[in-house]
């Protein structure tokens, strides 16, 4: 008797390594998005059962090293970082039809990159427990898209209002960089029930560091605190 393999293999072919791929929110059906050195990113989405298909593909004029789909809540959305320093914007516009746009981050290679979340931190706290239970409980404002990269440069860059041809608001953590080496990866963290935003980052310095977001007040200064790092042996590359 045929029995069905429990893991089935699926060629997401690039011309050349494929540095990441991307598991899109199981709303918009099965998409996947992958990218490489050959410079291509591409979109594959399931179009029958064990059968996938590319239903967009772009070419950067660089290697494109790192990407992730941005929290469901805003829609379909892909940001990808190329060797170049820019940030790749995808969006899906109307049925299979896809928006790009690029924008300018770092001075070096792009390594590294998360979304921020959907929400404001503390959504879960007391004080907002009368907001989420009232007569605007089925409509939570949500935050601007926010985006945290790391590049070759040293630096972590989280930037809102992402407008070509560049992200605004831009806001640099750690001075004069956040490492002292290529930055590997970066991770921002849920913040639900979480007092801040918190993102964490590691590099070939060989260190894995904790940065807390801190803002006085309405209208106050607002900075990225780094209140945790620990020194590894090697390079860290994965956070």
């Amino acid at each position: 008797t045929f029995v069905r393999p429990l893991i089935t293999i699926f060629d997401f072919r690039h011309q050349g390594p494929c540095w990441q791929l991307s598991w899109a929110h199981p709303k918009f059906e099965s998409v996947i998005a992958t990218c490489g050195y050959d410079r291509n990113i591409r979109i594959w989405k399931e179009t029958k059962i064990n059968q996938w298909e590319c239903v967009y593909s772009f070419e950067a004029d660089s290697s494109v090293n790192t990407l992730q789909w941005c929290p469901w809540e805003y829609g379909l959305h892909l940001a990808a970082g190329s060797a170049d320093g820019r940030v790749h914007l995808l969006s899906r516009v109307e049925g299979d039809q896809w928006q790009q746009r690029a924008m300018n981050a770092h001075d070096g290679a792009i390594t590294g990159l998360s979304w921020g979340p959907a929400t404001e931190p503390c959504l879960l706290l007391a004080e907002n427990f009368e907001y989420m239970t009232g007569a605007d409980s089925q409509s939570v404002s949500l935050v601007p898209k926010r985006l945290v990269t790391g590049g070759m440069d040293h630096k972590v860059k989280n930037g809102k209002r992402m407008q070509t041809p560049q992200i605004r608001n831009k806001a640099e953590l750690g001075q004069p960089t956040a490492h002292d080496d290529w930055v590997r990866d970066v991770a921002w963290c849920s913040n639900v029930g979480s007092a801040c935003d918190i993102i964490a980052t590691c590099g070939e310095d060989q260190k894995l560091k904790i940065w807390k977001h801190e803002q006085n007040g309405k209208g106050g200064s607002d900075a990225w605190i780094n209140v945790f790092s620990h020194a590894f042996q090697s390079p860290v590359w994965k956070c």
